[in-house]
């Protein structure tokens, strides 16, 4: 990713692989793209890409002969994928509020072409005080 001169820091201290997702979603946008308002949502965001992550190898430590074989171990990995589904429910829910996926993306883009470029029909209708 490109490096920035200027542009939002995080508030706080990140770990290196919160840093990590920071510099990868504030430097794939344009300097003007964040605006200081956007500090703490994107280190929420990139904090729960970390605890995803690590909800995740919590998970891969068990195997379906682990999980089988006691009915504690099947009510943790029970717990883990229901906290899972959360964690991915929170970063949806940033990564649109932050617009960074495609589909918002594709909307601001086709809202502002839709803004700026109105079709030959909309240019020549007639507006309602202009009858």
């Amino acid at each position: 990713f490109p490096s920035h001169d200027i542009g939002i820091k995080p508030s706080k201290m990140l770990t290196e692989f919160e840093q990590h997702v920071w510099d990868g979603v504030v430097n794939y946008h344009s300097v003007t793209f964040f605006e200081p308002c956007h500090i703490h949502q994107i280190e929420e965001y990139c904090k729960a890409i970390a605890e995803s992550r690590e909800i995740d190898a919590m998970i891969d430590m068990l195997t379906p002969e682990i999980i089988m074989s006691d009915k504690e171990f099947f009510a943790q990995y029970s717990n883990l994928v229901k906290l899972k589904s959360l964690v991915v429910k929170d970063i949806a829910t940033l990564a649109t509020k932050l617009r960074l996926t495609k589909q918002s993306m594709h909307e601001l883009t086709s809202a502002r072409s839709q803004r700026d470029n109105p079709t030959v029909l909309e240019s020549q209708a007639k507006k309602p005080w202009e009858e």
